[in-house]
């Protein structure tokens, strides 16, 4: 398929700056098991199958398999509503040849009928959401509006597509903002197919790493390497909030303050998770215990959630309370291969071949 690009991930060197970031003086790290041992997937070794005896994993920490695909199987995206879950997969032959990619979607207890909605195109981004209504996704340079069953179909046209570079995508109420790589630009397509909007945000150089974005209101932010701009959507100015010797990427507003996972950080020679306080300076709160494509916050529980790496073994879903900085390790030694999304009780990934979820 034309503009089909898979599994190409590139990485790049950094410069170096001076250190502005402070260390935080203490944390606190926990780990919490799954209770259940039965497996029918080699992919996780604690985790369930979603077939088994019900019901599902209620305990804090308990995984589970809710649907096994193919070789390459999910990709990118996944998203959760209140009755499926929604992911962008790589389709394979019995040979492991590449034949297609397709959206599918499945009742989010596993066990169900997988539905596909369509096709899309990798920009080297989780690009999928999922409304009330309406589910989105990149494709072919247009962003592709359907209902939930695959019917109605449509296209919304995005602006200066050929010289957007798009990457992560968010539901801002009535429309989709999509960010470019390296904070280039903002584009916001309105859902109802109204005219779209285009902003210049970034005109650094492009150092790689995760671009993350955010919405607060009328405010939009994006972050990638050493740099997190601020765009007023009102009057389009922006603001470069964070200047530091880090790799900023995924990030997240609680409250008045900014999240986001530095990918390397020079206080804690590694990944950790940062924070920016109104009127301080960006502070290492924890480890990050590697690299995301995503940080989730559930406001009720009041933490952060995440998880590391990209690989078959070896990644790890990790939760931040955000007031008594506690970190915890909800999964070990997962595998992963795309995004995460989660609800109220859990949260979810695309693995290796798979489609699972860990209890919070």
């Amino acid at each position: 398929m034309d503009g089909q690009r898979y599994l190409r991930f590139v990485r790049w060197m950094r410069p170096s700056l001076p250190i502005v970031a402070t260390l935080a003086a203490s944390w606190s790290v926990g780990s919490l098991g799954c209770s259940t041992s039965r497996s029918s997937s080699t992919l996780a070794p604690d985790a369930r199958l979603s077939s088994d005896a019900h019901p599902s994993c209620v305990q804090t920490g308990c995984v589970e398999v809710l649907y096994e695909r193919g070789k390459f199987g999910p990709q990118r995206g996944i998203q959760v509503d209140e009755t499926s879950v929604y992911w962008q997969e790589v389709l394979s032959n019995d040979a492991g040849w590449t034949t297609g990619v397709q959206i599918f979607a499945a009742p989010k207890e596993g066990g169900g009928v997988v539905r596909a909605l369509g096709e899309w195109t990798d920009y080297q981004a989780a690009a999928l959401l999922v409304d009330d209504s309406n589910v989105y996704w990149l494709n072919q340079g247009s962003l592709t509006r359907s209902k939930k069953d695959g019917s109605e179909r449509t296209t919304l046209t995005i602006p200066g597509f050929d010289t957007l570079d798009p990457g992560p995508i968010l539901d801002a109420g009535d429309a989709i903002l999509i960010g470019s790589h390296a904070c280039h630009d903002f584009a916001l397509v309105p859902k109802n197919g109204s005219t779209p909007r285009r902003w210049p945000v970034s005109s650094h150089q492009a150092t790689g790493g995760t671009t993350g974005i955010e919405i607060d209101g009328t405010s939009f932010y994006c972050a990638n390497g050493n740099y997190i701009s601020v765009l007023d959507s009102l009057t389009g100015q922006v603001s470069e909030l964070v200047s530091y010797a880090g790799s900023a990427g995924p990030l997240r507003k609680v409250g008045d303050s900014l999240y986001w996972i530095d990918s390397d950080n020079l206080d804690l020679r590694g990944p950790a998770l940062v924070m920016l306080a109104p009127g301080s300076a960006p502070q290492a709160v924890g480890p990050a215990y590697g690299g995301t494509g995503h940080l989730l916050f559930d406001s009720t529980k009041e933490g952060l959630y995440w998880m590391t790496g990209i690989d078959w073994r070896d990644c790890d879903v990790v939760s931040f309370d955000v007031h008594s900085r506690a970190t915890t390790f909800l999964a070990r030694n997962q595998s992963r291969n795309g995004d995460t999304a989660q609800d109220a009780d859990y949260v979810y990934w695309s693995a290796n071949s798979a489609i699972m979820r860990v209890h919070k």
